[in-house]
């Protein structure tokens, strides 16, 4: 019952060792995940255009606690990915978190320890690249605006500076005796136009 045109691996710990040298190998399946992958050189293969494929065509995520993997061999991965035409993503979790971050009974301190947060993150994560892989990104298309939207440009006074702001909310969900949360847009160098009211993305 599996089509065998969309297979992707999943590999934890010395598994995600393996996972990164079966995309540096040129095995071939859709994509790999790995979580909390060894990938030191004395870890994995490295990949080297005269010895290896010269593109790696599985699709990497990689899952990395930033007290786990160390820069340099973070960025040692990236050349070697760069130099083989990889597509990949190597999504780092801060702030003490370390080795087997997903593993329930992980309980060493400062060595292996479970981290909620980097757990679930990881597995959205997976999700949508693995949606990604199977059923292609979504068109890049505007998503139709709410009917409830309320838009409008405001003035402010920052310090003694009038400044203009622009506001979008849902005005049947968002009223004086039920607030909403609110994102602030800081604009890019070509000034505040469709890109950031609308979002700055597709379908958002």
């Amino acid at each position: 019952f599996v089509d065998t045109s969309k297979i992707a691996v999943i590999g934890y710990c010395f598994g995600g060792s393996g996972v990164v040298n079966m995309a540096i190998l040129g095995v071939d399946v859709l994509g790999v995940v790995g979580f909390h992958s060894g990938i030191q050189t004395s870890s994995r293969v490295q990949w080297d255009a005269t010895t290896n494929n010269a593109v790696v065509k599985a699709k990497v995520l990689l899952h990395s606690g930033v007290d786990d993997d160390a820069a340099t061999d973070v960025a040692m991965l990236e050349q070697e990915f760069e130099a083989a035409g990889a597509t990949y993503e190597i999504v780092r979790y801060g702030k003490d978190v370390y080795h087997s971050f997903t593993e329930w009974s992980a309980a060493f301190p400062g060595q292996a320890m479970y981290d909620h947060r980097a757990d679930y993150r990881s597995w959205e994560s997976t999700k949508l690249f693995l949606k990604e892989l199977f059923t292609g990104l979504p068109a890049a298309e505007r998503g139709p605006e709410n009917d409830m939207l309320q838009t409008g440009l405001h003035n402010y006074t920052c310090n003694t500076t009038t400044c203009e702001g622009y506001v979008a909310y849902n005005s049947s969900a968002c009223t004086s005796s039920n607030k909403c949360p609110a994102v602030v847009i800081i604009h890019d160098w070509t000034g505040m136009d469709d890109y950031e009211m609308l979002g700055g993305k597709p379908n958002h």
